[in-house]
């Protein structure tokens, strides 16, 4: 629809003839779009369309006779459709279309040109398209189903067909002159191609602007006024309790006269006729719908008599959709319209009234429950009753059902989904809705994270967490197993969380009561990657003597030297004391070995005196722990 209808007030357009119906029709022309003229009086037809115009004129008595079919019919000849009864009365193969649609032309045929066209006779005659039947024109047929007689040019009777009732004359076609109009209703498929061909081929001009999505417009147009909204002729315009609609603000192609540029306009309006059921307050809203662009909109809602009574643009701040709540009158008709406020957009909404679930809801409640706990909905709807469930079954109980809030009660440990649907009635109509969430029954799982820290000579330092410190009572971190040579200091035994100083390695152990007063136990696995020491020699090459010194490693450093091989050559006992041992590396074969007190000295002397010149690899043993470094005599 444009924005607003254009009134010609002009007594030289009484259309009393033919010339004088396209007169008014060249004179009053604008591009873009069908110009269709209603006017008080036509006197040579119900209708009349002139193609290469782009214009039609229906008489207004036909709308006052609620005549819904001669607009089609006339827009149907501006989109290339012609009479389905054309040359009815003419006696001539060649034109008059045949019953039968699969009877073809024989061999020798004065009508050449009807076969070039195609063999089939329903192809090359009448309207040519084969799924519009025979029509010897209906306008004595006041019925729905064909009532007359006769037979074709070929003998076949319009009544009985050769093939069946399919190949009647079809009362329902909006290309034919029907006499009752009501029965009038219906394009054929081949029809529907020849309008969408002519509007996107021949009218190149506007099809490719048609075509953009910026034109789309809904199933409920036109709805641009209030007067759209007639209960009895256009009853798409009403909408009923919570009842979802799909809408959008389109824009629109005009091209003004001498102007060849197109010029987009937005005045698209909707209106929607209510009729509340019941006496109660209902909710209109908008909201958004998937995948499109979000139209903003604002909603006014007026009384049977055009008085307004309420108005909202945007729900929020950021949310530019429209809500309005209203006590209805049972019975009482009402009329909402609903605009966009953003100028050359194509927005889409969805549209609704009476949901009762238009507020977000949601769960209240710990997430355990051990061994009860009080649970509730948040932005229930008035009237609401709410009937709890669980899944898996058995894990839990309720103190009552329905209700809200409840009592949730722990009968056996696991995860358990719990579901609360929402039920309420409306004008005798049961709505209901569910919102779900998952809980633990019992105690959750304890949770503990480690981390390290650098070394203090061959202990490292670990960091057990409990993630849910709150989780329970009496603590108690214990060692639970050691490997050989190895200590743990557990500096904080009673804290859900604690500090260890770790030398070799193990487990460590917790203990600890949780919310439902079972004792639960947990394992953490710890280690030391610190060696302790490392080893400095000079010189290196030697020829008599070596130097030894052993750094301890600090908090802040692992054990690094480039020249330290991988593993010691041979395992040596060495609790308690130094144990530098001297080895050959191709024979492994151990050439000299000297003791210490473990605490002795740090730095040691190695006379090497009358050793034979080659590579050797030096091992010191200290307390367990093991370095080696390779070394050259000369």
């Amino acid at each position: 629809m444009k924005c607003e209808p254009s009134y010609i007030n002009n007594s030289q357009h009484l259309i009393k003839t033919f010339v004088g119906a396209s007169l008014l029709m060249a004179a009053n022309r604008e591009l873009g779009c069908f110009n269709v003229h209603v006017v008080n009086e036509l006197q040579f037809a119900v209708g009349l369309a002139l193609k290469p115009l782009g214009a039609c004129i229906v008489n207004r008595a036909t709308y006052l006779d609620d005549d819904n079919y001669t607009l089609p019919h006339e827009i149907g000849h501006l989109v290339g459709l012609i009479h389905t009864h054309i040359f009815w009365d003419w006696q001539i193969k060649c034109f008059k279309e045949s019953v039968s649609r699969t009877r073809t032309w024989p061999t020798f045929n004065l009508c050449i040109s009807n076969r070039i066209i195609s063999k089939r006779v329903c192809e090359s005659t009448g309207d040519g398209l084969s799924d519009t039947q025979a029509d010897p024109r209906l306008l004595s047929n006041f019925s729905c189903n064909y009532t007359g007689g006769g037979s074709d040019l070929w003998g076949d009777s319009y009544a009985n067909p050769p093939n069946g009732p399919q190949e009647s004359p079809n009362t329902h076609n909006v290309m034919s002159y029907q006499g009752l109009d009501g029965c009038v209703d219906q394009f054929s498929r081949l029809q529907i191609g020849v309008m969408l061909y002519n509007l996107y081929i021949f009218n190149s001009a506007n099809g490719a602007v048609w075509r953009n999505p910026i034109h789309t417009f809904d199933d409920f147009e036109p709805d641009n006024n209030q007067e759209m909204t007639n209960p009895i002729a256009l009853k798409n315009r009403n909408i009923s309790i919570n009842e979802i609609q799909e809408r959008n603000f389109h824009q629109q192609y005009n091209t003004l006269p001498g102007v060849p540029v197109p010029v987009i306009t937005q005045c698209d309006v909707d209106w929607v006729r209510f009729v509340a059921p019941c006496s109660r307050n209902f909710d209109i809203l908008t909201s958004a719908m998937a995948g499109r662009t979000n139209a903003n909109t604002r909603l006014t809602l007026f009384s049977s008599a055009l008085v307004q009574l309420a108005q909202n643009d945007n729900i929020s701040a950021t949310n530019l959709f429209s809500r309005i709540n209203w006590a209805f009158v049972a019975g009482q008709e009402y009329f909402i319209r609903i605009e966009n406020m953003s100028a050359n957009v194509t927005g889409y909404y969805a549209l609704e009234i009476g949901n009762p679930f238009t507020t977000a809801m949601a769960i209240t409640g710990n997430n355990s429950v051990c061994p009860s706990g009080s649970y509730g909905v948040t932005g229930l709807p008035a009237g609401s009753t709410v009937s709890w469930s669980a899944s898996p079954l058995n894990l839990v109980s309720f103190s009552c059902n329905p209700c809200s809030p409840t009592t949730i009660n722990r009968v056996a440990d696991g995860t358990v989904t719990i579901t609360a649907t929402i039920s309420v009635n409306i004008c005798g109509t049961v709505f209901t809705q569910q919102v779900s969430r998952q809980i633990i029954s019992g105690s959750p799982p304890i949770s503990i994270s480690s981390s390290t820290n650098g070394c203090n000579g061959v202990y490292q330092q670990w960091n057990l967490v409990n993630n849910t410190p709150n989780n329970g009572s009496n603590w108690n971190w214990s060692v639970n197993y050691l490997s050989t040579n190895s200590e743990i200091i557990i500096y904080n035994p009673s804290s859900p969380s604690t500090m260890l100083s770790v030398k070799g390695g193990g487990t460590v152990r917790l203990t600890y009561t949780n919310l439902c007063g079972v004792v639960t136990t947990d394992g953490v696995t710890v280690y030391s990657t610190c060696s302790g020491f490392r080893m400095i020699v000079s010189p290196n090459p030697a020829q008599n003597k070596i130097n030894l010194s052993l750094n301890p490693v600090d908090n802040n450093n692992t054990i690094s030297n480039a020249s330290t091989s991988s593993a010691p050559l041979k395992t040596v006992e060495s609790k308690g004391k130094t144990i530098v041992s001297l080895f050959e590396v191709n024979t492994k074969r151990l050439v000299k070995q000297w003791t210490y007190n473990e605490f002795q000295s740090l730095n040691y002397n190695l006379n090497i005196t009358g050793f034979k010149k080659g590579v050797y690899v030096l091992q010191v043993d200290r307390d367990n722990q093991t370095n080696v470094i390779k070394i050259i005599i000369e």
